[in-house]
């Protein structure tokens, strides 16, 4: 006779499934790009800041929002951008 399998599906004693997380990255401008939808660290989707779940998720403090990183550091070399005329 074997024994009935946990409702949850993993085995008993196993971690946990990791939860949800949402993250929206902010521009120095102050717009607030798309909010990240993970589990774990797989993308899953992203929201809207300014749809009705994102509205709600931001609302109920569910959202970390980060400052935008630069991809360059001091240390790397810049290149100039040519100046374009309008």
């Amino acid at each position: 006779m074997s024994r009935p399998r946990p409702k949850s599906g993993r085995p008993e004693g196993g971690p946990p499934p990791p939860e949800l997380s949402y993250r929206a990255v902010t521009l120095p401008s102050g717009t607030l790009l798309p909010i990240e939808v993970r589990l774990g660290r797989r993308l899953l989707r992203t929201l809207p800041p300014d749809s009705e779940e994102g509205r709600l998720l931001l609302r109920e403090g569910m959202v970390d929002i980060v400052p935008a990183e630069t991809p360059f550091s001091d240390s790397w070399p810049t290149i100039p951008l040519p100046e374009i005329e309008h």
